[in-house]
């Protein structure tokens, strides 16, 4: 049996940690985020924990609530809604 391709990590909600583990510009403002969208913690909460802008937390969790996964990406590497949605049918 093999071993795991990945090393496991004791799991942190410490920014600092969470931060250097990510890999992609679009996980990294997941990880920012995810704690208004998911806990409903307030964007100045979560702003005075990882040195972001409150008005930029705010703006990129609505983003995410109205666009989903698509916000995470720069706007040239995003798919129109009609092109995603009209693929699956």
């Amino acid at each position: 049996m093999r071993g795991s391709k990945r090393h496991r990590r004791e799991r942190t909600d410490e920014w600092a940690s969470s931060k250097q583990w990510t890999l992609w510009p679009g996980q990294e403002l997941y990880e920012q985020i995810k704690p208004l969208v998911l806990f409903h913690e307030t964007a100045g909460e979560r702003a005075k924990e990882i040195d972001v802008p409150q008005c930029t937390l705010s703006r990129r969790a609505d983003e995410f609530e109205r666009d989903g996964m698509q916000s995470l990406f720069p706007s040239g590497e995003r798919c129109s809604r009609r092109f995603v949605s009209s693929s699956w049918t």
